[in-house]
């Protein structure tokens, strides 16, 4: 790793990590206050909002480079919406203990789409970034290696946020 990539990726690193987890964390900070009694909203939360982020880390890394730019969008929304689709199927089957929990449903959901759309700036400032540091014609329209770890950081912490406030 040069130098001028080490003074490049720390700050995008860390830029990446606060539009993943800046909008979550008033979200999170209001189920906690306010709805503190229920903790497995918090953790359904967390756990869909977490996921998610997860999942799109992994649907970026298996979009072709070529191809990035022209599905970046709709991947975002497939994405989310598999999230979705899978918290409702995960609800209603596997964590199924005593009953179907429509609110813990929402609450997974509401954190897959806070997900899905704190994303869409992640991608665009990582085209941006990426843009600006490649010569013209390079390919590098997807985010760097750093981005994605520390999205997929985010994703982890909050998906570890959630398992713990769904089970106390």
């Amino acid at each position: 790793m040069t130098d001028s990539h080490a003074r490049i990726s720390r700050p995008v690193y860390i830029q990446t990590i606060v539009h993943c987890c800046l909008p979550a964390a008033p979200v999170t900070i209001v189920y906690y206050v306010c709805l503190g009694h229920r903790r497995d909203y918090l953790g359904h939360f967390s756990a869909g909002y977490g996921g998610t982020l997860i999942a799109l880390v992994l649907a970026i890394i298996a979009t072709p480079q070529n191809r990035f730019v022209a599905l970046s969008g709709r991947l975002v929304i497939c994405v989310t919406l598999f999230c979705i689709v899978g918290g409702i199927l995960a609800e209603a089957t596997v964590f199924r203990l005593a009953i179907f929990d429509l609110v813990d449903m929402c609450n997974q959901n509401i954190g897959a789409v806070l997900a899905g759309l704190t994303s869409i700036p992640c991608i665009q400032t990582a085209k941006q970034t990426l843009a600006a540091n490649n010569q013209p014609g390079d390919a590098a329209n997807k985010p760097s290696d750093s981005q994605l770890r520390s999205m997929l950081a985010c994703g982890i912490g909050f998906l570890l946020l959630g398992t713990y406030f769904a089970v106390t």
